[in-house]
């Protein structure tokens, strides 16, 4: 699952708006964000058709970490420029275009973005790059360096010093460029693959095999590449070897170095080894040196969630907040958490604020409906969820929240109609949990019309998602308790 090639008329388009200036000379073009307010997202690079997609990928992973290093704000990962990306059936390469990029930049709570390209002409190699203010949409920064092949790494550490002004003596992941290709070819697929909790079962990772030589070879590159080790060790925790991955991971930190990934490489080797606190504890511990990892956060957010300590999240996502008061995800999500404690006023008032910074985003409606179901606002939040479904990409949960209405009207062949079509859109990956309570909801409506060869069915498919909850108790399925096939799907406690 490689990303592919930038399209050759959406590069042009991209570069044409990147008038080179002298090496070095900035181009103000709107006020800059005050450097401790910063929240940087960094893009994948645009390439060249010639040149192959990792460069563009590593040169960002590489900025992202020097800026990481320089602990003055906040950071977005690939990951989550991935996962917001999917939502719109967008890849990474997608990003490098300015277009697409600022909305969502606006939309994942940054505040500076930057876009660049990747040019090799015969022996020589050239990167470009822009600084946006994501509120004003202008670049506040230009600047271009170059250098041979060999390059890369100390070019994109330049660049990283010229646009979001990293000390120079901080050193960038690797300096050796077959590494960081090799890591990059490893990390093309981890990236897509759904690490946080919340996400229910997902299948196997096809690719396994060829990312595992691939960070095997950026490890004889460097050894000391701890993003490729912190590849390694999520491969070898989705082979069942945690100890293993927590051994490489334990000896693969460096000392005066803050390792992003290789936290989030521990969270998911703590969490497939089932040790709950152990996966906490590395993402508390990677929030305590760097409280800017809105990444760890929001992982540790969705894991209070799952435990049903909504007290928790809601204070997990304070931690976004006090860096980034405006963040619109992270208000809505504390909003679901006021939702989920019955705090139905401020949940609203919440859901509105972020709403406010960020208008119409489909995401964030959905969770206004949500929160107006909880305020028993049936109509209006039928209505709310009428207008995300004009929105393209369709949005499953926008059908699953609706189904969920009609559930609750007794509306059960509305519900029934509308559950199903849900399923239909919530084909992705990361979408297993949205099936697994689409088909426990679908469960229900079976039970309520009396149809328990089709409940059994629905429940076991909600199951095989990986649901963490069956709706055993639910009203419409306790006629069906003491029967065999329902008592194996859900024992009595």
């Amino acid at each position: 699952m490689n990303l592919p090639f930038l399209r050759v008329a959406a590069m042009s388009a991209f570069l044409l708006s990147l008038p080179l200036l002298a090496q070095g000379a900035p181009a103000a073009k709107a006020k800059e964000t005050p450097r401790k307010s910063v929240v940087a997202l960094v893009a994948p690079f645009a390439i060249d058709a010639e040149d192959g997609p990792w460069s563009g990928f590593a040169v960002a992973e590489v900025i992202t970490d020097l800026f990481a290093q320089e602990n003055v704000g906040g950071f977005l990962t690939s990951k989550q420029l991935d996962g917001a990306l999917r939502r719109k059936d967008l890849k990474l390469s997608d990003a490098s275009d300015p277009e697409i990029a600022l909305p969502l930049a606006k939309t994942m709570g940054a505040t500076d973005l930057i876009l660049g390209a990747v040019h090799r002409t015969g022996g020589k190699l050239q990167l470009e790059a822009k600084r946006y203010s994501v509120v004003s949409r202008e670049f506040t920064r230009q600047e271009t360096v170059s250098g041979g092949p060999d390059d890369l790494p100390t070019l994109a550490a330049q660049l990283a010093q010229k646009l979001l002004d990293v000390n120079a003596k901080t050193r960038p992941m690797s300096s050796n460029v077959k590494a960081l290709e090799q890591a990059a070819n490893c990390w093309f697929d981890l990236v897509r693959y759904p690490l946080q909790p919340r996400v229910g079962n997902t299948p196997a990772l096809e690719t396994a095999a060829a990312d595992e030589a691939s960070c095997k070879a950026a490890l004889l590159a460097d050894g000391q590449l701890t993003w490729a080790h912190a590849g390694s060790a999520i491969l070898k925790s989705l082979k069942g070897d945690t100890t293993g991955a927590r051994a490489e991971i334990k000896s693969a930190r460096s000392k005066g170095r803050f390792e992003a990934w290789l936290a989030i490489a521990d969270y998911f080797a703590a969490r497939r080894a089932h040790d709950a606190n152990g996966a906490r504890a590395s993402l508390e511990g990677a929030l305590k040196e760097r409280p800017g990892f809105f990444m760890a956060a929001g992982y540790l957010a969705e894991e209070r969630m799952e435990a049903e300590d909504y007290k928790g999240a809601a204070a997990a996502w304070d931690r976004v907040l006090k860096i980034a008061p405006r963040h619109p995800f992270a208000l809505g999500q504390k909003g679901k958490a006021f939702g989920l404690m019955h705090k139905d006023i401020d949940a609203l008032a919440l859901t509105r604020q972020a709403l406010d910074v960020d208008p119409g985003d489909p995401e964030l409606m959905v969770e206004l409906a949500s929160r107006q179901i909880d305020a028993r606002q049936n109509q209006e939040a039928e209505a709310t969820l009428r207008q995300v479904m004009q929105a393209k990409p369709p949005r499953p949960r926008a059908w699953l929240r609706l189904g969920y209405l009609y559930m609750r009207e007794n509306r059960m062949q509305d519900a029934h109609d509308t559950l199903t079509e849900a399923l239909t859109y919530a084909y992705r990956d990361d979408e297993a949990r949205t099936r697994g309570i689409a088909f426990g909801d679908l469960a229900q409506v079976a039970g309520a019309q009396g149809n328990y060869p089709e409940a059994i069915q629905y429940l076991q498919q909600a199951k095989s998602e990986g649901t963490s909850t069956l709706p055993c108790d639910a009203p419409e399925l306790r006629a069906f308790r003491g029967r065999p096939e329902f008592n194996a799907i859900c024992p009595a406690k």
